[in-house]
């Protein structure tokens, strides 16, 4: 009976025991475990990504120390592209590439400044094959692609058009230059060749006969070329300089104080001098 009663009892602590081991496992064990496996989870996303932002440091860093050449790179491109129409600084620069090609410049006429838009309404293109995308300056927005409502299933839409910068804009202008076949030539090229960006969208040339000088028109001899030249000039509003005046402008002016509604303002106050003393 002895022999039986302690084998009860060595069961019982045995089974007591396995009892409180997986008790201490499920209750104490796992959740630090899991805690501590989440722990070096976050611990490995949060070195990857103080490793990016040391990356973004470092270009950052390196930026700042070539902005004083990035600042002259802007201002050289801002020359090209100026913030501002700056029409009379243009049409200064034309008469000169004139004066040095020895040509007659006449009928320069300049438009409002145009909206410009990328223009993707062209077909999608096929399997393999980029998207046609257009720049053309627009006084309203052309209609972007979107998918239709009841397109098939499976159907692969237009990629999305490239959006111009904020504010940026085309001014048309035209111009005529008259003068011999090869100052003509040469004062075309030059035109593309200032210090402002000029694209040319078309040229007409008319042959000259012998005539004397009418209307500003100079005289001409048989041979010389009459040249009527289209084109585009760009206009890039500075995005810091805007930002910079909307902040300014968002400060709290300061307040003038009001005047005593029930005081006669003809009556010089107490300790101010009298009008004309």
């Amino acid at each position: 009976m002895q022999g039986a009663k302690k084998n009860t009892w060595i069961a019982g602590t045995a089974f007591l025991a396995i009892v409180l081991l997986a008790m201490t496992w499920f209750l104490l064990v796992a959740p630090v475990r899991a805690q501590a496996a989440e722990t070096r989870a976050q611990t490995a996303t949060t070195v990857v990504a103080n490793d990016a932002l040391q990356l973004k440091l470092d270009k950052l860093k390196a930026d700042f120390a070539n902005l004083d050449e990035y600042k002259a790179d802007l201002k050289t491109l801002q020359k090209q592209i100026p913030t501002t129409a700056e029409l009379s600084s243009y049409l200064l620069q034309l008469d000169a590439v004139a004066e040095k090609n020895e040509v007659t410049l006449i009928n320069v006429t300049t438009q409002p400044g145009q909206a410009v838009m990328f223009d993707a309404t062209a077909a999608a293109p096929a399997a393999g094959q980029a998207a046609s995308t257009e720049v053309q300056p627009s006084a309203a927005p052309s209609p972007s692609p979107s998918a239709s409502a009841g397109a098939a299933p499976g159907a692969t839409t237009a990629p999305k058009a490239p959006t111009a910068p904020a504010g940026f804009s085309a001014i048309p202008v035209t111009f005529t230059a008259v003068g011999t076949y090869e100052d003509v030539l040469a004062f075309l090229d030059g035109a593309q060749h200032t210090k402002r960006l000029l694209l040319v969208q078309s040229f007409a040339g008319t042959g000259q006969n012998k005539t004397e000088a009418n209307g500003g028109v100079p005289a001409t001899e048989v041979g010389d070329l009459e040249l009527l030249v289209g084109g585009y000039l760009w206009v890039l509003p500075d995005a810091t300089a805007v930002a910079a005046e909307d902040a300014e402008e968002g400060e709290d002016a300061p307040k003038l104080p009001k005047p005593d509604a029930d005081a006669n303002p003809l009556v010089p106050v107490e300790g101010e001098k009298e009008p004309g003393n």
